[in-house]
Order: C-alpha cells, then sequence, then structure tokens
C-alpha cells in the first residue's frame, strides 16, 4: 500500500498487487477486513483512504462504562441549561429557504437564521419514496450530490445475554486451550463477536457489516437467531441446542432498516474527499451540515461525529449572524 501511487478501489488494489493464487488467502482476509471494520464495499473503497487509516499511530481508546447514554444525557441538559428548545418524534419533511430557514416536519413549521444538517449520510442519500426523505431546495443540489459520492456503509449487530459467560469458565477456556477471548473473528456467517472481558457479564456482541449486512437487511428474526446460534456453535465447538438453553435474551439492530439512519456509518471512496470539501463549506453562511462523515482528524464514529458538530458549532460562532 505504501508503494501505492494512484488511488484505486481496495478490490483493484489485491487484482493488481496480489493476483497471482498464492495470495488468495490474503486478499480474502484483507477484504473481510475491510468489510467488517469499515463497514466498506471494497469494489468502492479508496485504497488510499484505507492505507491512511492503518498509518494512524495506537492511541489509548476510552469507552464510557455506562455506554454512551450518559454522554446523550450530558450533551442533551447543556443544551437545555443554554436554552435550547429540543423536540422529539417530529422527522423533517422539507427544508426552505429565503431570507429565513423554514422547516417543516408532522407538526408544522419552524423557523430560524441558520440550519445544521445532522443527519445520517444514508438519509441524504435516500430516494423520495423512502420514509426519511427532505425535500432540499434545488439550489442545494451540489450538496446533495457530494453526499451520494461517499459509502455508506450497512451494519447489523447483535447483543446475546446467556446465563453464564461460559466463554470465560477455566474448564472451557482448558477445553479449547484458548486464553479468556475479548475480540472473536471465524469463517462463520456472523465472523465478528466480542465479549465484555475482562468483565464476566455474559453478554456477547455479533457484528457483521459492509456488503454482507445488506444481503442480510431482510431477514426475519428468526433466520438471524439461527444464524447466530449456528456461527457460536462453530466458533465455540458448542451445540446449537446446548447455546439456545443457554441465552437468556437477545436484541438484533439492523441500522440498515432503521427509516431515520438508513446505514451504519460511512466509509471513503474515491469520490469522498473532494464530496467532503464541498459539505463543510455552508451554504450563504445558513445551511451547515454536520457528522461523522465530514471529520477532518477522526475515523472513530463517536469522536468523528463529535468533532464535527464541534466544529461546526465554532465555525458557526464565527460567521457573522445577520438577523431578516
Amino acid at each position: 500500500m505504501k508503494a501505492c501511487e494512484e488511488d484505486v478501489s481496495v478490490d483493484d488494489f489485491l487484482k493488481q498487487s496480489f493476483k497471482v493464487k498464492k495470495y488468495e488467502t490474503l486478499r480474502n482476509q484483507f477484504r473481510k477486513y475491510v468489510e467488517g471494520y469499515d463497514a466498506a464495499d471494497p469494489t468502492k473503497t479508496s485504497i488510499v483512504a484505507i492505507r491512511e487509516e492503518m498509518e494512524i499511530e495506537d492511541e489509548d481508546q476510552y469507552r464510557p462504562k455506562e455506554g454512551y447514554t450518559p454522554l446523550i444525557n450530558f450533551l442533551r441538559e447543556t443544551s437545555l441549561q443554554n436554552g435550547c428548545t429540543i423536540k422529539i418524534g417530529e422527522p423533517v419533511l422539507k427544508v426552505s429557504l429565503n431570507k429565513i430557514v423554514e422547516v417543516f416536519t408532522p407538526s408544522g413549521k419552524y423557523i430560524g437564521i441558520k440550519l445544521i444538517v445532522a443527519v445520517p449520510v444514508g438519509v441524504l442519500q435516500c430516494r423520495k419514496s423512502q420514509k426519511s426523505f427532505i425535500e432540499f431546495p434545488s439550489f442545494l443540489n451540489d450538496y446533495l450530490k457530494a453526499a451520494k459520492q461517499i459509502g455508506n456503509g450497512g451494519v447489523i449487530k447483535f447483543l446475546l445475554e446467556f446465563d453464564k459467560a461460559f466463554w470465560l469458565q477455566q474448564d472451557f477456556l482448558q477445553k479449547q486451550n484458548i486464553p479468556a477471548p475479548s475480540y472473536i473473528f471465524g469463517d462463520t456467517i456472523i465472523p465478528t463477536w466480542w465479549t465484555q472481558y475482562p468483565s464476566k457479564v455474559p453478554l456477547l456482541t455479533g457484528w457483521i457489516a459492509g456488503p454482507s449486512s445488506y444481503k442480510m437487511k431482510n431477514y426475519s428474526e428468526k433466520k438471524f437467531k439461527e444464524l447466530l446460534l449456528s456461527s457460536l456453535s462453530s466458533i465455540f465447538s458448542v451445540s446449537a441446542k446446548a447455546l439456545e438453553k443457554k441465552l437468556k435474551n437477545y436484541k438484533i439492530m439492523n441500522w440498515i432498516k432503521e427509516p431515520h439512519i438508513l446505514g451504519g456509518y460511512s466509509y471513503p471512496t474515491l469520490k469522498t474527499r473532494e464530496a467532503q470539501e464541498t459539505l463543510r463549506n455552508p451554504y450563504e453562511k445558513m445551511v451547515y451540515f454536520a457528522g461523522e462523515y465530514l471529520a477532518k482528524e477522526s475515523t472513530s464514529t463517536v469522536d468523528a461525529a463529535l468533532q464535527s458538530g464541534t466544529s461546526v458549532a465554532e465555525q458557526i460562532l464565527k460567521d457573522k449572524i445577520e438577523r431578516p
């Protein structure tokens, strides 16, 4: 990758640089990495962007012990304390711009002097027939075209709660001859898993992303449960029936099917960098775009979203507010 001078897709890069048969395993594993980690389509993903991502020095990573809810609550409470009004359950249907901004929802109309569009990139890319479609003025078409040049990665996530964390029990580890697992990668239909180790909370998280997730987006809950149990059965060498008896509860988060999300998180295509520059440039100091797909310094989904939001807020404060 370091020797690659021309930006091409991951798939083309592998075909050009590792085309002989002895590299078949390498090609397959690297494609799986790009699909699973970046939620990306290797036929569309920029190899230069993947290279830059992999060159970033490892840094300490942090995750809130209680999950992300306290972060959302903190942002909400801070906003309310500073005079904000938060409306929920009111999806935007239409945006109109003249000397002021008008935002239309099922409940009515909101008026303002500036607008931050911070919807997922999948919503900006959706068709008029879809539930989450937002009608924007025609003079914002260049922004919408730019949004369609950014990859929208699919993600389906699974949470499985068992009666106990059998994968951390000494007799199980000795029998399998493995250390206590944290991340688990397998050649199974649901290939990526992680535990709560070093915590002994009996929760397993399953993950499928990229093109494979889009192929599965219409699967039934019953079908998903079968795939989850069969995948874990293969990984742990425990029968699916035995696993089902240990299973207390499970939850499927199919982000692709969520009407106001329509995907997981973004990935870089060959045209993403140019598209980001367009979207970071506000329209007439009235309409600003923000989201994890526009962050400059981070490829982490939560960090990127926070960075983009902060950057846009700072930009608005710098811009002169001209009241109508």
